[in-house]
């Protein structure tokens, strides 16, 4: 076994990951849905949302294996993140010298075919991967490909927006412990505040109501590219810079605030930069001075441009979206289960396979009474055994929807723990009706052609007359007195069955 070498920015790569505070976190639902629309995508067993460590992989979410990692030695995402920018594709791992002695590949879970995508941090350092695994030697269409490098940025994108939301949370919280400071540390505070709102990128503005005058930072002005001499008498009102579509609400927002109905000024609206283009500004705000009658008369707050997490959001938007209409398009429906509180949630596709109202509560509904009474007990066994023990279950069962309509569903469930006890039970759904009539048709066809054949004692045959191979099937070990058995012979063996003063006769058909 081969083991991958150090990235050349492994310790920042490292501290990158750390920053995040992801590893050995719960579950979560949208991770969850990257790693089932990377098995369905890619028709695989597993697939796996790995992030590699000092000396570990941990999955922050798996389908198809029932472990949380392994040591970093065993770890095929530690040969991906060596190249961030490439998809790495072991089609037979038993035949790669870097994989071939793998105690993944020669035990548990028997590893052949592996293709990981790396995600990629901030500064470009890869994270991990969004990989699926199979237990049989395979190949990766350009299709599939192309499907699990957009997952791989779609994990980045979250890893970011949590980095961002760390980092947010963070400052609200300094800033909430320097507005708590006493007087007598004014100074001291009015330092530490210049410190976390450069950390932060934060812009500091000053609205004195009594005397309607607005100051702000350097900063502030600079984010939106203009200089001190911009902010001069007789230069543009810094109100009309707003996007006229946003104008009404950050007025609503600055009015609610000074009439006491909300506790603080809270804002997102658009602005336009010096150079013509918008950017996204979150502006917060709080009244910190009142006259003597009580009114507001100085409002104090913070400008932050939040132009790319406005366009992560949008395309965090877009990625649910896709997830939707790719569920509508294969028929599959999402669904958790809390066990704790029996809370069920399904996504869209559910209600439609099921003809339910998407309004209607699905932990109101009897789930067994959608099935044939024959089919319910290895549903109830498969859901009591995934509660139990971790279990995970595939069935594919006949199912009766609200409207009375027959069809025939895969449903599969996986088990979600937390400090080792199953918390909550998640799957995929799937309305197979189409697949199932068309496999039972053929089974049909065949047993009936089995059956004619036995009967008039039959027997088909196929030669290849490239080859001179003859396949027969098993009637014609039967009519020979054997067991019933496909059999297969070069062109020696079929004249050896075939009586001399026959073979002219079949020889002149052969030719």
């Amino acid at each position: 076994m081969v083991a991958a070498p150090l990235p050349p920015d492994e310790a920042g790569r490292l501290a990158a990951l750390r920053a995040l505070a992801i590893l050995d976190t719960a579950a979560e639902p949208l991770y969850d849905d990257i790693v089932l629309l990377a098995a369905q995508l890619c028709a695989s067993a597993i697939a796996l949302v790995s992030l590699i460590d000092e000396d570990r992989q941990w999955f922050k979410a798996c389908v198809g294996l029932d472990i949380t990692g392994t040591t970093r030695e065993q770890a095929f995402c530690a040969h991906a993140i060596l190249n961030p920018h490439e998809l790495l594709v072991v089609e037979d791992a038993a035949s790669d010298p870097r994989f071939c002695d793998n105690p993944q590949v020669t035990g548990a879970p028997c590893i052949r075919f592996y293709a990981g995508a790396p995600f990629l941090a901030a500064d470009g350092s890869a994270l991990g991967t969004v990989c699926i695994i199979d237990t049989e030697a395979r190949a990766l269409d350009e299709r599939q490909a192309s499907a699990l490098r957009a997952l791989a940025r779609q994990v980045g994108a979250l890893l970011e927006l949590r980095r961002n939301e760390i980092t947010l949370r963070t400052q609200a919280e300094d800033l909430a412990t320097l507005s708590a400071q006493s007087e007598r540390q004014r100074r001291k505070s009015d330092e530490l505040l210049d410190v976390v709102l450069r950390g932060g990128n934060l812009n500091l503005w000053d609205h004195r109501l009594s005397e309607k005058t607005w100051r702000c930072n350097a900063r502030q002005l600079e984010m939106l590219g203009y200089s001190k001499v911009d902010a001069q008498p007789g230069m543009p009102d810094w109100e009309t810079l707003m996007h006229p579509a946003d104008r009404l609400l950050a007025e609503d927002a600055m009015r609610r605030h000074l009439k006491g109905e909300t506790s603080s000024l809270s804002s997102e609206h658009r602005m336009r930069h010096k150079n013509g283009t918008w950017r996204w500004i979150r502006s917060n705000g709080l009244v910190v001075e009142r006259d003597a009658t009580g009114a507001p008369s100085r409002i104090v707050g913070t400008d932050q441009d939040i132009t790319v997490q406005r366009e992560e959001q949008e395309a965090l938007l877009l990625v649910n979206a896709m997830l939707e209409r790719t569920n509508k398009m294969a028929h599959v429906g999402g669904w958790q289960l809390e066990l704790a509180s029996g809370e069920v949630r399904w996504s869209k596709e559910m209600y439609r396979i099921h003809e339910v109202d998407p309004g209607f509560d699905p932990s109101l509904l009897i789930t067994p009474d959608f099935y044939p009474a024959a089919a319910r007990p290895a549903l109830e066994e498969a859901m009591r055994r995934t509660m139990r023990d971790g279990c995970p279950y595939d069935l594919e069962l006949p199912f009766i929807t609200a409207h009375g309509k027959n069809l025939w569903v895969r449903a599969q469930g996986i088990a979600v723990r937390e400090k080792g006890e199953v918390v909550r039970i998640e799957g995929a759904f799937q309305d197979i009706t189409e697949r199932k009539t068309a496999q039972l048709a053929l089974e049909q066809s065949e047993e009936r052609l089995t059956l004619a054949l036995s009967g008039t004692r039959s027997s088909v045959f196929d030669w290849n007359l490239e080859t001179g191979l003859v396949h027969r099937g098993p009637q014609f070990s039967v009519m020979r007195g054997g067991d019933a058995i496909d059999t297969v012979c070069d062109g020696e063996g079929v004249a050896a069955m075939i009586h001399p003063d026959d073979l002219p006769t079949v020889n002149s058909f052969a030719s």
